[in-house]
């Protein structure tokens, strides 16, 4: 019985680590692709064009959030299953229709040229296929097999830079090679989702609205922190690309792309198998555990972060101009800038899946709208004055007080939890 005990538990461990790896080569992989999609096309086709693709990835980005409505994170957290396949696939088809309206909306407002609209739509029509896809890969997390998800994600990313690469190198045409990506991705999932179409047996044809209706009540917190969280990280790209050309566009991406790459990594992890095992930790009413939990995870994003900084701070500069054959010496304090800023935000990530586990998102959601609200308008100054160096020292202004007030939310929830869940767990003696 305790060799039985002992093998099962280390095939426990060993899925768990599995997860956690598939989960971070997923995330990694549209990383790889956002990065060498950038690379191929300032190196084949140009520098203006690049900086297309970055301003189309931003915008698509900022509505591929409405579409998400940020569901994931509660659907990883959703552990009681208080909510089933169905309604969040319900949601997600609700959440896409709005984010398709919208984007249409601010198009036709804005009165972009036909070849930029056409970039927009073609990236946000390859986001918004991966977002569904997600919401099945969120319930494969729900039932601890992240590591299939992580290799359905590997592989949908991983064909499809292989369809662009090919488009742009033998063509040399943006939109094509946009088109060619965004049409394997789609044909992978589908393939995907059928092959494992027995994990997902609870999809029903008919939804229950009263249950959607009810997710996106409690959601709906989540979904404007990560339209928010979006927004800020991407507002230096939106203000270049309508203050200046799309060369500086370009530009910044380059600077933030180490970045982007250390944010989607962390937040794969954080809010990954890891989050869902918190919130495992969390609903048995272990505050100790919790907290112990929480804190380890602050000083791995610490060690990985400084590590980072360490590499990237040193390197970064000469590595991203070998990359992209562009000359970025001249932008050596404003990357400084933007990698310390943008590090020490990602560093407090843990904070904020806690938050999310205690589901105090409302009062997350007010500081986000409160530090949007308040460094809006010094940002929009700064980048029209001083173009990237404002640029980067707007994610400062933005990031420092949204760093403070997290970390202050966080305390004082976990002083307020302990009695609670202390008195939870000793209910017998009641």
């Amino acid at each position: 019985m305790q060799l039985k005990s002992i093998k099962l538990l280390k095939n426990i461990n060993k899925q768990s680590l599995q997860n956690n790896i598939w989960t971070l080569f997923g995330a990694g992989a549209e990383a790889v692709y956002m990065t060498i999609t950038v690379f191929l096309v300032v190196r084949l086709v140009g520098l203006a064009e690049a900086g297309v693709l970055s301003f189309s990835i931003a915008v698509s980005g900022l509505f591929r959030l409405i579409a998400a409505f940020n569901v994931r994170v509660f659907q990883s957290t959703d552990v009681n299953e208080e909510y089933s396949l169905n309604s969040y696939i319900g949601l997600r088809l609700v959440s896409s229709l709005a984010a398709v309206l919208s984007i249409c909306i601010f198009l036709v407002i804005s009165n972009f040229e036909i070849f930029r609209t056409t970039a927009i739509l073609l990236v946000f029509a390859f986001f918004l296929t991966d977002g569904v896809a997600d919401v099945f890969m969120g319930d494969l997390q729900q039932k601890g097999k992240m590591r299939i998800a992580g290799r359905m994600r590997v592989c949908a990313y991983g064909l499809s830079l292989v369809a662009f690469l090919i488009m742009i190198i033998s063509i040399q045409d943006l939109l094509i090679s946009l088109l060619a990506s965004f049409s394997v991705l789609i044909c992978t999932y589908i393939i995907w989702i059928w092959f494992y179409r027995r994990e997902f047996k609870k999809v029903r044809s008919r939804f229950n609205m009263a249950a959607i209706k009810n997710l996106v009540k409690n959601a709906l917190p989540l979904a404007i922190i990560g339209f928010i969280s979006g927004y800020l990280y991407n507002s230096s790209k939106y203000f270049l690309g309508y203050l200046n050309t799309d060369e500086t566009v370009a530009i910044i991406t380059m600077l933030i792309m180490p970045v982007s790459l250390l944010s989607l990594m962390l937040s794969a992890f954080f809010a990954g198998a890891e989050m869902t095992k918190t919130a495992e930790i969390y609903a048995a009413g272990q505050p100790e555990a919790f907290s112990k939990r929480v804190s380890l995870q602050l000083l791995f994003s610490l060690a990985v972060v400084s590590a980072f900084c360490l590499f990237i701070l040193f390197f970064g500069i000469p590595l991203l101009s070998w990359i992209f054959d562009v000359d970025l010496s001249q932008y050596k304090n404003d990357f400084v800038i933007l990698i310390l800023s943008c590090s020490a935000f990602y560093t407090i990530l843990p904070i904020g899946a806690a938050i999310v586990v205690m589901r105090k998102q409302k009062q997350y959601m007010i500081m986000q709208i409160f530090a949007i609200v308040i460094t809006f308008p010094f940002s929009w100054f700064l980048i029209d004055r001083y173009g990237i160096t404002g640029a980067a020292f707007s994610y400062a202004i933005i990031y420092l007080p949204i760093i403070i007030t997290s970390y202050i939310l966080y305390r004082i929830m976990l002083k307020k939890l302990k009695p609670t869940l202390q008195v939870s767990r000793d209910g017998e003696e009641l």
